[in-house]
């Protein structure tokens, strides 16, 4: 026999459970036996971090902590309405904010690619390299127009 100690984030609760399970299947049913519930609950070993999904998974030797929190959580902007669709409030607003950071992405690569030109061709094969990487930015997203 040895000792799970058990932490759940529901209830907060820790308790201990004598156990001779060797694997996750088994536990399962000394635990529900035990009064521990594991439904809809996902079981994270302490020490490794390991989550137990399988019924053959192998349990520790010896005595180890589990962890168990649920397996869907219920926080941010979901709308239960709409079979677990996101609702996205900011939308619009974050369409404009990705805009904004694309073209100050281009623009710092337009300077990028100005301050690269002007450097003379054989220089340094690191600055060839990168005049080169250069160009080929200002080719395939053309938007150095």
């Amino acid at each position: 026999m040895r000792k799970v100690t058990i932490y759940s984030t529901i209830g907060n609760d820790m308790k201990e459970v004598m156990v001779s399970s060797m694997n996750w299947g088994d536990l399962q049913g000394e635990l529900s036996r035990n009064g521990v519930n594991s439904n809809g609950m996902k079981a994270i070993i302490g020490d490794s971090q390991l989550t137990l999904e399988s019924n053959q998974a192998e349990l520790p030797m010896g005595d180890f902590t589990l962890f168990f929190m649920p397996q869907k959580v219920k926080s941010g902007a979901w709308n239960d309405d709409e079979d677990d669709e996101p609702r996205l409030s900011g939308y619009p607003a974050s369409i404009e904010n990705a805009k904004a950071l694309v073209l100050s992405i281009g623009e710092d690569l337009n300077e990028l690619y100005e301050i690269l030109s002007n450097l003379p061709k054989n220089s340094n094969p690191a600055v060839a390299k990168l005049q080169d990487k250069a160009s080929e930015l200002k080719r395939n997203l053309g938007i150095f127009e």
